[in-house]
């Protein structure tokens, strides 16, 4: 399509006969365009449908900035012409190739750990927040708090901060290798795939779930708030820093459960964290803090493991965590058994995959996600 021929193609009568021609091929191409109409066919796109779709504008010159600036991603080349579609970009690469790798690669990365760092920081807090209401029904709903205040300010600061982020930073569901060989899983998280509200319901009933086992596994330990000698949990203070370090270790473990690829600086992290937390607990039982209700820590995790409500302490700390998690490792099983990569042969975890660029292998994968009016070639 030429640029006069374009003109009468955007015109209002034939705009959406265009469009529907256009639907019809896998690619259509524009010559002999002026910087506007470049735009223009990038505003068409965008208006085509509802929901709108995302555009995304590459060039390497002034007169590709329109376009450029138009599109909902704009990538700009570095080039012989300049540097000012570079400058009105989104993104500026050096050389056209190093797209494949930024979309394929970094462009899966970046959307699944982002979407994977908000829907686990509304879980962690569910859980939080959730075991606090139901300690007001046992509380007669007064502004009596299961947790220490050096607890409430500790959690979101300290004890699951640091694992998160560093997973937002380092964690891949796929190696570079598989995602660059199948583009189809980048077609795979269109339309928001990971942060529908189908995944957003999901993590929320799994915080609903752990907050019930945790604080009903400390509520059955706990002989229902009596004094015992055979071993219950004895004080408030007792029975919240069960509860505390019960949801540090269940949260971290679901972290865990959603990491697909081993990573020396993750699991130093969470190992690190996991370190200073239960340091924070022995500082705080043998050092008496004057600020408000941790002075009433005192000795509590003392107690916990090592006085009469050791072995209710040990069983809560190995059997509640493991109970919680049981649905987690189920799902996380029928997520991978029902993969598509998993059909081509790489298995997360699984050191030696076959070769994704044999082409029977890769065809008989990419047919099973083709459309027929919508299909990705490779």
């Amino acid at each position: 399509v030429d640029g006069q021929t374009l003109n009468f193609a955007l015109n209002v009568i034939q705009k959406n006969r265009f469009l529907e021609l256009c639907g019809y091929t896998e690619a259509v191409l524009c010559c002999r365009l002026t910087p506007m109409q470049k735009a223009e066919v990038v505003r068409l796109i965008k208006q085509s449908r509802s929901p709108a779709p995302v555009t995304c504008a590459i060039g390497d010159g002034a007169n590709d900035v329109p376009m450029i600036i138009e599109a909902n991603v704009g990538i700009g080349l570095f080039g012989k012409e300049g540097r000012q579609a570079a400058r009105a970009s989104d993104y500026a690469l050096g050389k056209f190739r190093f797209l494949r790798r930024a979309l394929l690669f970094h462009g899966f990365n970046f959307y699944w750990r982002s979407a994977n760092v908000v829907l686990y920081f509304f879980y962690k807090n569910l859980v939080f927040v959730l075991t606090q209401a139901y300690f007001s029904f046992y509380s007669q709903f007064s502004t009596q708090t299961v947790f220490s205040s050096i607890y409430l300010l500790s959690y979101n600061m300290i004890m699951t901060s640091s694992p998160i982020v560093v997973y937002g930073i380092m964690e891949m569901r796929y190696p570079e290798t598989v995602l660059l060989s199948i583009p189809m899983i980048y077609k795979s998280i269109s339309r928001n795939t990971f942060l529908s509200w189908r995944n957003f319901a999901i993590w929320n009933i799994f915080g609903l779930w752990h907050s019930i086992v945790l604080f009903y596994g400390c509520y059955v330990l706990a002989g229902e708030g009596v004094s015992k000698p055979g071993g219950a949990l004895e004080t408030l203070s007792g029975f919240g820093s069960m509860l505390f370090s019960l949801i540090f270790i269940v949260v971290t473990v679901k972290l865990l459960l959603n990491s697909y690829s081993f990573n020396f600086m993750v699991f130093f992290t969470i190992v690190a964290t996991v370190v200073v937390t239960y340091l924070i607990f022995a500082f705080i039982n043998f050092v008496v803090i004057p600020m408000g209700d941790v002075r009433d820590l005192i000795e509590t995790w003392g107690n916990l493991f090592c006085g009469a409500s050791a072995m209710t302490s040990l069983f809560g700390h190995i059997g509640i965590p493991v109970l919680a998690v049981v649905p987690d490792v189920i799902y996380r099983w029928l997520l991978d058994s029902h993969d598509f990569v998993h059909d081509s042969g790489y298995c997360p975890g699984r050191k030696k995959s076959v070769n994704l660029k044999d082409e029977p292998m890769r065809k008989s994968l990419l047919s099973k996600f083709s459309s027929k009016n919508n299909e990705m070639r490779v």
